[in-house]
């Protein structure tokens, strides 16, 4: 497959790339219109209800607690939802917003970069991912870092350029180390984008100097071994000794101790969200390498030193690595526009059809492969709002705990002691809690131990059998509220705990859309 490709693919023009963008990007929007309405996920309350605080208070209160984390979101989403009758959706809106930007600015920097075929491919698969959709209807900042983490890298890409002017590299420069600043801002994975930028920076400048090195290191391969390899080394005594690989390991919380030694998960999960993409990059990302050498090597070292370093992290969530996913588009998009290249030329040598009708015979041709696949047909279901979707989205299968209302109102009311395994949660669905009950976040209280305090809302944790004892034991009535994929987990609702509740406490009937089990508890009982 040669680099040579038809001018109708490479077409640069901003009269084709803009309104690409901007259609890219409205169908983010329609892909995620029919799920903004979703029951509240844990993380999005923590920014809600600290948003209500900053409304009332100007400071982002949660109960007798505070969180303090991401604050500048949290301001945001509190301007979003003053003055409105649904918090939840308005408090949506910055994220969409902000996966709105990324898809324009993937599709607008590869489309100029490599052609409007490209960059088409690039933002369809960033637009059609799991992962985006996800982020994008959550009140949570992920879609806004991942936005000015790639902002970084593309600064980064067009400072370095060759024959660039000074002035140009240095407005890049200012530009890449404001956005790095306003990212740490949201997550200190910004540590691990920096420098998988710095490296790709690196990689594409020894790529520059190629024609100056390159006889050298044929004419003295042993040496060269013996340095490359020296510089490994190097640079893995570097990261033990400053404990960049003690920071990454750190303590895994509990739910993510069954991941903290599965170096695999990424792969996994990628082929899970994209069956049919992700098998598929690394073909296409050779494609990339050989159409678009040194793009295409700058991406890849920033998803490759990312992989690894997300992978040897103990903590492990699809969310922690959506800031390499634009990185994965780049080079899928690239990979596709060159051999739909590849094709046309071929199809072209063997038949009198020209440029714009061999493109259109063989686009068809991959459209409706495209079209069987199951990335393609969750798309279509979200856009219809129609059938069944997968485990892909967990926003679909998430408790309806305002559902439960109802049924629940009334012990709240009578001033029951309320233990809930989701404290922001309880607090949303009833007003208060009490105890929230949830192993995992024992470990995150000020004493790390049962009965410690969540600073997030003020309240107190527990975890143990013996600690959900003592609680039953010193009330008169206790009503528990708990989501059931939480029970009989072992880092939320052990085993144990739920067996006491079965045999010494009352089952409340709860409707099935609710995803909860409740039970009431008498010290007399």
């Amino acid at each position: 497959m040669t680099s040579t490709m038809p001018p109708l693919i490479v077409a640069r023009s901003w009269l084709i790339i803009v309104p690409l963008m901007a259609v890219a990007a409205l169908l983010l929007f329609v892909l995620t219109r029919s799920l903004m309405g979703h029951p509240p996920e844990y993380d999005e309350l923590l920014h809600v209800l600290s948003a209500r605080g900053v409304i009332a208070t100007g400071q982002p209160v949660i109960d007798s607690g505070i969180y303090p984390r991401a604050e500048w979101f949290t301001r945001v989403v509190a301007f979003f939802i003053s003055d409105t009758s649904d918090e939840l959706v308005s408090g949506r809106w910055p994220a969409l917003i902000a996966g709105m930007a990324l898809v324009a600015l993937i599709g607008g920097w590869v489309g100029r970069k490599a052609g409007w075929l490209a960059g088409i491919a690039a933002a369809a698969i960033l637009i059609l991912a799991p992962i985006t959709i996800h982020q994008s209807v959550m009140v949570r900042f992920y879609t806004l870092h991942t936005l000015l983490v790639t902002g970084l890298f593309i600064m980064l890409y067009e400072a370095f350029l060759p024959k660039v002017a000074l002035w140009i590299r240095a407005l890049a420069l200012v530009a890449a180390f404001a956005l790095a600043q306003a990212a740490f801002h949201f997550h200190d994975l910004t540590l691990i984008a920096l420098g998988a930028g710095i490296l790709a920076v690196v990689s594409v400048l020894v790529l520059d100097q190629q024609a100056r090195y390159w006889p050298w290191v044929c004419a003295h391969k042993l040496v060269t071994t013996v340095l490359v390899a020296t510089m490994g080394i190097g640079a893995l005594y570097a990261m033990v000794t400053l404990g960049i690989i003690d920071q990454l390991r750190g303590t895994p919380p509990a739910w993510s101790e069954d991941r903290a030694t599965y170096y695999g998960f990424y792969f996994g999960a990628f082929g899970f969200h994209m069956p049919f993409v992700w098998p598929l990059f690394p073909l296409l990302a050779i494609s990339a390498l050989i159409g678009q050498k040194r793009l295409a090597l700058f991406a890849l070292v920033i998803v490759v030193v990312g992989l690894a370093a997300n992978s040897i992290a103990s903590q492990k969530a699809m969310r922690y690595v959506f800031y390499l996913f634009p990185m994965i588009c780049v080079l899928w998009g690239i990979g596709f526009a060159h051999v739909i290249a590849f094709f046309v030329r071929a199809l072209q040598q063997r038949t009198s059809l020209n440029t714009a009708w061999a493109c259109v015979l063989v686009l068809a041709a991959f459209g409706l492969s495209v079209a069987n696949t199951h990335e393609f047909k969750r798309g279509l279901k979200l856009v219809l709002q129609k059938g069944e979707l997968d485990e892909a989205l967990p926003v679909l299968v998430e408790p309806d705990w305002v559902k439960s209302r109802p049924a629940l109102t009334q012990f709240v009311e009578a001033g029951d002691t309320l233990v809930v395994n989701s404290g922001v949660k309880g607090i949303y669905a009833f007003g208060r809690y009490d105890y929230e009950l949830n192993r995992n976040v024992v470990a995150e209280t000020d004493t790390r131990d049962e009965f410690g305090l969540d600073r997030r809302t003020g309240r107190q944790v527990i975890g143990s059998v013996e600690s959900v004892a003592s609680v039953i034991a010193g009330a008169d009535h206790v009503l528990f509220v708990l989501e059931k994929r939480m029970l009989n987990v072992s880092s939320t609702v052990n085993a144990e705990v739920v067996q006491l509740l079965e045999s010494t406490c009352s089952s409340i009937e709860l409707p099935s859309a609710t995803r909860l089990a409740a039970w009431r508890c008498s010290a007399s009982t």
